[in-house]
């Protein structure tokens, strides 16, 4: 069966017009269509892009299908759920209320939250991933109510297990959804309205954005997240008990309303004088922690090409959830804003680098596929063996248009393993383990793999590599102690 994003051949366009007078821009926008067309011809780009200079828009275009069926096409309005791109209208929020005098960014949750179980955690700490607070799936993964889990139901679990925290805060980072889940409810206590009302009153409708708002539902006519599965093409939420979480996620958008907040955010008309604290990267006073480049803002990541005394030379933020992928970038020195949407791929970050390197007028290459998509291919024929046979030739022959690495594999494990072909996913794990020794995230993985099957002594082995390779994760650290209490439990009632 041919894979369904190949009808992205009968792709929907529009572009917008381009300025006569800048002839390099217009060059740079064939450049960036020629990239995607091509991505969308092999499959691997089924989305929205939008390029725009300031107030103009210099490109916008959309390719592929909406639906799962494949039966609409996407145009430049069709509203996606932004993922993980919620963070930054979250952080707005929180410096909208700061500045309203509601609250200070170096207010301890607790002040919010009666019976608040971690002293000394600011709202800033939040905002700057610093917090320390247990990763979300840690507190709620075992979730089996009624309806799915929302922001109330995670206050509650935290306050009654208090799981411990994975290090002082203000001592370490570590990307938290736990965090920006919390300061939606900061945001709810602090405005005395909801979450979503806020973000439309003082956001979506300040801005213009009159298709954006607040999920779970999104709006009739939106896309539709899906990943490829051994079946094709299908709505997979790994994350399905979580769903009515939001903070951390749950905004929806289409890429004109996200240039519209652009260009309000960027000049200061949403945040003020706040604007150049949130572009702040962390530890600017003692010299900015930067990795690969990137800093630490207050819900946004901050580039930098040059000296850091020269100031960031981007801002972006990235979402991945449900099949969904967005990138927002904002070149900080050319007021050029890149906005990219995809709503059945996991390949969007190849694309993003070759369209900056496009912008930056430097050499760029052509996004891979991935090879899980390739392995869940020759799985329908070959099943898993065929799939292992094909990755290793694939790699010995270091085959060209194809994407290899650790992520690709670990995305492949999980397919299986939350399909529940369980045995086929640790197999792919255990491949990942090989290729990747040194990643504690993919032994993890296995050790992951492991419990759902059963398997106590091999999953116990995994989590121990993992944490001989990250000795702070202490989410493996709990699970390793469930484990070996289950394990002694076991060999008692022997």
């Amino acid at each position: 069966m041919k894979r369904l994003a190949r009808l992205c051949l009968a792709f929907h366009a529009l572009i917008a017009p381009l300025p006569t007078c800048c002839a390099a821009l217009s060059l740079t926008a064939d450049t960036l269509d020629d990239m995607l067309t091509d991505c969308a011809r092999r499959g691997i780009f089924n989305g929205v892009c939008l390029l725009a200079e300031g107030d103009t828009v210099l490109y916008a275009k959309a390719f592929g299908v909406a639906d799962i069926a494949g039966q609409k096409p996407l145009t430049p309005d069709t509203v996606f759920e932004l993922a993980s791109v919620t963070k930054p209208f979250t952080a707005t929020a929180i410096l909208c209320l700061a500045r309203e005098g509601r609250l200070k960014l170096s207010d301890e949750v607790g002040h919010y939250i009666p019976d608040w179980p971690y002293p000394g955690i600011t709202l800033r700490h939040l905002m700057t991933h610093t917090s320390g607070l247990p990763d979300i799936h840690a507190i709620l993964g075992d979730w089996n109510g009624p309806a799915p889990a929302n922001n109330a139901d995670l206050i509650a679990r935290i306050i009654e297990r208090r799981p411990p925290v994975q290090f002082p805060a203000g001592m370490g980072w570590n990307y938290s959804n736990t965090g920006y889940a919390v300061l939606a409810i900061v945001i709810e206590k602090a405005s005395g309205t909801s979450y979503a009302d806020y973000l439309q009153t003082h956001i979506f409708t300040p801005t213009g954005m009159t298709h954006s708002g607040v999920g779970p539902q999104l709006p009739e006519g939106a896309a539709e997240g899906a990943l490829l599965t051994r079946r094709g093409y299908e709505r997979w939420w790994i994350d399905r008990n979580l769903a009515g979480i939001v903070g951390d996620g749950g905004v929806y958008s289409t890429a004109g309303d996200l240039h519209r907040f652009a260009q309000a955010w960027f000049s200061g008309k949403l945040t003020g004088e706040l604007t150049a604290d949130a572009l702040t990267p962390l530890g600017a006073d003692k010299g900015p922690i930067l990795y690969n480049g990137v800093g630490q803002g207050l819900g946004w990541n901050v580039k930098y090409e040059g000296p850091v005394d020269a100031g960031p030379d981007a801002a972006f933020h990235t979402g991945n959830f449900g099949g969904f992928r967005v990138l927002f970038w904002r070149d900080l020195r050319r007021n050029r804003t890149l906005i990219l949407l995809d709503n059945r791929n996991d390949g969007l970050d190849e694309i993003s680098a070759a369209a900056q390197a496009i912008l930056d007028n430097k050499p760029w290459q052509a996004p891979g596929r991935s090879i899980a998509d390739a392995m869940l291919q020759e799985m329908k024929s070959r099943g898993i063996d065929g799939a292992l046979s094909l990755y290793a030739t694939l790699k010995a022959e270091n085959a060209p248009g194809y994407r290899f690495g650790e992520r690709e594999l670990n995305t492949l494990g999980y397919i299986l393993l939350y399909d529940n072909a369980v045995d086929e996913a640790i197999q792919v794990f255990e491949l990942n383990t090989r290729e990747c020794p040194a990643s504690f995230n993919a032994f993890d993985s296995l050790a992951e793999a492991y419990v759902k099957k059963g398997d106590t002594a091999a999953a116990i082995r995994a989590y121990e590599t993992a944490l001989r390779l990250n000795p702070g994760y202490t989410q493996g650290v709990e699970a390793l102690k469930a484990l070996r209490a289950r394990q002694e439990s076991g060999a008692a009632n022997q």
